[in-house]
């Protein structure tokens, strides 16, 4: 079994409609994970993920690719998000709270 260790985050991508941003889950370490699972091999994630809808979305990606979810650690704090505009040559990580009940249509930056 492989164990991979760290974090997961939301990235908020512009889509076509400028303004607006889709929620994908992501992050180094639960691509990993999934990368791995989705290759045949033995993998857990250890990494604390929120209670919220976000979390949910994680715990959906991780067990619908074979990751095991075993070692996942449930934690009060929201989940963070990354975000970046199309023409940034690096993303920017912020750990402000969102809401998947929130309007996608306003322009998010992180604080």
């Amino acid at each position: 079994m492989i164990t991979v260790l760290g974090e997961a985050v939301v990235e908020l991508v512009e889509t076509a409609e400028r303004g607006v941003y889709r929620a994908h889950p992501g992050g180094s370490p639960l691509n990993v994970a999934v990368g791995l699972a989705r290759l045949g091999q033995p993998t857990t994630l250890l990494a604390r993920l929120s209670g919220d809808a976000f979390g949910g979305m994680f715990r959906r990606r991780l067990a619908g690719s074979g990751v095991d979810l075993s070692r996942l650690v449930d934690a009060p704090e929201p989940t963070g998000a990354r975000w970046a505009p199309p023409a940034a040559p690096r993303c920017a990580t912020s750990t402000r709270a969102l809401s998947p009940h929130s309007s996608t249509r306003r322009p998010w930056s992180p604080r």
